[in-house]
């Protein structure tokens, strides 16, 4: 995590703490239902990390892209592949919860969004 830049750095926190304010209103929504909570919070889980795998390497490609001065097509076609692998293992495994799954996928965009507004520049 060291060689990444700030702004991917912030995304990443970003995800976390949505992670958790998502969970915590899921704990609270599946108070009665342990185990609906528990497949909640696993596709939660899935998708915040499959958000902060794409941060990383949109980071990655895009100071490749830069120094080199080529696009980084592969890397984000490849990206978009790992989303939908992700989302179809949610789909087809019990242990998942599909909506919490593109729930963690979505809060890469709310973290974009929310990021900028909340962070100081220097």
């Amino acid at each position: 995590m060291s060689n990444l830049t700030d702004m991917a750095k912030k995304l990443i926190v970003g995800v976390i703490i949505l992670f958790f304010a998502i969970a915590a209103g899921a704990f609270v929504f599946f108070r009665g239902d342990i185990y609906g909570f528990i497949e909640f919070a696993l596709g939660l889980f899935l998708g915040s990390l499959c958000a902060c795998m794409r941060v990383v390497s949109m980071d990655i490609t895009v100071r490749k892209s830069v120094e080199s001065g080529k696009s980084g097509v592969v890397a984000f076609l490849l990206r978009y592949v790992f989303t939908v692998v992700v989302v179809a293992a949610a789909a087809l495994i019990d242990i998942f919860n599909l909506w919490a799954t593109v729930a963690g996928l979505l809060s890469l965009q709310v973290a974009a969004y929310i990021v900028p507004l909340v962070s100081k520049e220097e």
